[in-house]
């Protein structure tokens, strides 16, 4: 049996801290972007909601009623998209101390990481001069 020397053990301890460490910083990226995912899905389903009651409002809607109804929607999409480009702000400072870190380790090609971790393009809020012409 080869014992290892205290350098030996040391290096090994560093290597598993770094992999700890990156690992962290990867998954705290990975998990904002689900995140996102998931929030964008739900922005998406609330839009197609929302068209749907226009195509039927267009016939069927009298008064006040269907113009509360159809404002209370688009708030619910604007408000999720705020909360959206939050989220997209957290991922984007999570991806730099990701990139700082690996910096700090000396790995300097990012590529692969641009590819891995790839940030949601923004959502722009809803065109309500379109909305309210399908509606109206």
């Amino acid at each position: 049996m080869i014992r290892k020397t205290s350098v030996e053990s040391l290096q090994e301890e560093f290597g598993r801290e770094r992999a700890e460490v990156l690992a962290s910083a990867g998954n705290n990226v990975a998990e904002i972007i689900q995140e996102m995912q998931r929030k964008s899905q739900h922005i998406a389903d609330k839009v197609v909601r929302l068209r749907e009651f226009q195509g039927n409002c267009v016939n069927n809607c009298a008064g006040k009623n269907g113009l509360i109804i159809r404002k209370e929607l688009e708030q619910e999409i604007d408000d999720d998209i705020l909360l959206y480009d939050k989220l997209r702000n957290q991922a984007l400072l999570r991806y730099y101390y990701l990139v700082v870190t690996r910096e700090a380790l000396g790995l300097r090609n990012h590529q692969w990481v641009k590819d891995i971790y790839r940030i949601p393009d923004i959502i722009k809020p809803l065109d309500y001069e379109t909305s309210l012409s399908l509606s109206d």
